[in-house]
């Protein structure tokens, strides 16, 4: 507490004769969220102000929205965000929208005023980027709100936008800790989605785990039909050989004479394990 009200002084005592530089007003918004979250909007937006040729611009207002949620809450987030809107006359851009919808995300925000915050931009006319869902999706399921980030998923869809392949990872990370795996795949948001090789891999070892074969059935069934006959990822196979040998499927067979077609050699940890089930 000490190291950032020195910061906050030194930072004072320095903007009082020059404005600021966008790395500088970064640390200084944490310092001040950290010593004094009663005035950093006041004392933020007022330099910000006060040199409006250099700081009254997106990119600074940016920088600060995302230095505040590093270390603020949601209410300081919007407090500053407020300020910097009606004071400054600084137009929502695209920068300054993902900056707030991610930031407020990070700083702990309710799943409902995110969506309020994204339908009152909608209805202005103001699209929200790629990757402003991204971040508020990300930031989500680091605080496993999955159901959330599943609705910011749907609506990121709708918008015509792809979900990227380390959102759909996260998804699948924290529904199979949440033990709710089953439940999110059988969403409409996932519904006809190709997922990434790092996703299938989570749900699969899932499905070995705990023996889910007409799980890991219909995930590998959705999935050939983006890869037009063509073989699985190669590190697939493994939980899919594991999963249909302990249940003593046919189709393991079929699985393994895919598998050693595209593999150089199979592991020596992926052999045995396919003998101990067999022996199972």
């Amino acid at each position: 507490a000490e190291d950032h009200e020195t910061a906050a002084k030194t930072w004072r005592d320095a903007s009082a004769k020059e404005p600021t530089n966008l790395k500088t007003l970064r640390l200084a918004a944490q310092a001040l969220v950290a010593s004094s979250p009663h005035s950093v909007a006041e004392e933020l937006v007022g330099h910000m102000g006060e040199h409006h040729m250099a700081l009254g611009n997106a990119a600074a207002a940016a920088a600060v929205l995302d230095a505040v949620a590093a270390v603020g809450n949601p209410a300081t987030v919007e407090d500053v965000h407020v300020a910097i809107r009606d004071r400054l006359s600084i137009r929502p851009s695209t920068q300054v929208v993902e900056a707030l919808l991610g930031g407020l995300a990070a700083a702990g925000a309710s799943p409902k005023r995110i969506a309020e915050l994204c339908a009152e931009m909608q209805a202005s006319k103001q699209r929200i980027s790629p990757r402003g869902y991204s971040l508020v999706i990300k930031n989500f399921l680091k605080r496993g709100l999955v159901d959330a980030a599943l609705s910011q998923m749907g609506a990121m869809r709708k918008e015509g936008y792809f979900v990227p392949p380390f959102a759909m990872t996260l998804l699948a990370q924290k529904a199979a800790e949440a033990g709710c795996l089953v439940e999110v795949l059988s969403r409409s948001e996932l519904c006809g989605v190709s997922l990434p090789a790092e996703a299938l891999v989570l749900i699969l070892d899932d499905c070995c785990k705990r023996g889910d074969v007409a799980l890991a059935s219909h995930i590998e069934e959705s999935q050939r039909q983006f890869i037009n006959g063509g073989s699985l990822p190669p590190q697939c196979y493994g939980p899919l050989l594991k999963t249909f040998t302990a249940a003593g499927s046919p189709h393991a067979l079929e699985l393994w004479e895919e598998f050693v077609r595209i593999a150089d050699r199979a592991s020596e940890g992926l052999c045995m394990a396919l003998l101990i089930r067999c022996a199972e």
